[in-house]
């Protein structure tokens, strides 16, 4: 079974006069920018790869200078010699109660 689409504004199939970009409406500031350059879709094609290839390279200079500057930090870390540890100090005796001390001394 067959079904014959309509479109919206009633009229028959095809394109909706709806969708149509009325003729009073000025075109968008890159429109007009597009139309006057004189670059070819190729050259654009070429311009976004180069663009990508662009980003690519720095992202690679980012993780190689993240990655020197870690390796440049535990050098550092391995090459100085630990702090030394403190010795703990002696405890200090407490008195006994008769040491010193006679029943005879004042």
């Amino acid at each position: 079974m067959r079904r014959i689409l309509f479109s919206p504004d009633g009229g028959e199939g095809g394109t909706s006069k709806a969708n149509e970009p009325s003729k009073d409406a000025a075109a968008p500031p890159a429109a007009s920018t597009v139309m006057q350059s004189d670059a070819k879709e190729g050259d654009a094609a070429e311009l976004v790869e180069l663009k990508r290839k662009l980003e690519d390279e720095k992202q690679g200079r980012k993780k190689d200078q993240t990655r020197l500057s870690e390796l440049e930090d535990e050098n550092r870390r391995l090459k100085t010699p630990p702090a030394p540890t403190p010795a703990p100090a002696a405890a200090e005796q407490k008195k006994r109660f008769m040491d010193g001390w006679t029943f005879f001394d004042k």
